[in-house]
């Protein structure tokens, strides 16, 4: 598969354009390279071109999880993304949010809890629990006597 030249080249500031066919090759066509000068807007810069670079998929991939641990594509995300900035904040806005409400009801939560323990039908079956346990050690240790 070969590049088509087009007559747009011209325009971009960028050296470089990136594109991956069906098959999972990645073409890296240099811009600015000499042999394009030579070549018409309507050509097509074949694979075997100086200014065509062909990177394997699994390569391509290997090389943009290395740039991004090094930093050096700092806000990458890897995979693909169709997703906009404001929809982006928006998520972020409504994490927030539900961390937020996350704690309130854990909070809650935990009152309630405290609540329910110090209940009076659990107190009252704590000390009748407490009185049982007395008389059982009472009998017990009156029948050693």
């Amino acid at each position: 598969m070969a590049l088509e030249m087009g007559s747009t080249l011209g325009q971009y500031d960028e050296k470089y354009t990136v594109v991956k066919d069906g098959a999972g090759t990645w073409r890296i066509l240099d811009k600015w390279h000499p042999d394009l000068k030579r070549m018409s807007p309507d050509d097509d810069v074949p694979d075997d071109s100086e200014a065509v670079l062909l990177v394997p998929d699994g390569a391509f991939v290997a090389l943009v999880k290395e740039a991004t641990k090094l930093g050096y594509l700092s806000n990458a995300t890897l995979g693909p993304s169709g997703v906009s900035t404001e929809e982006v904040e928006a998520l972020r806005n409504e994490r927030d949010q539900l961390k937020v409400e996350n704690a309130t009801i854990a909070a809650m939560l935990e009152a309630e809890k405290k609540t329910v323990s110090q209940s009076e039908p659990f107190q009252l079956k704590n000390k009748i629990v407490d009185s049982l346990l007395k008389l059982a050690v009472s009998e017990d240790i009156s029948s050693l006597e």
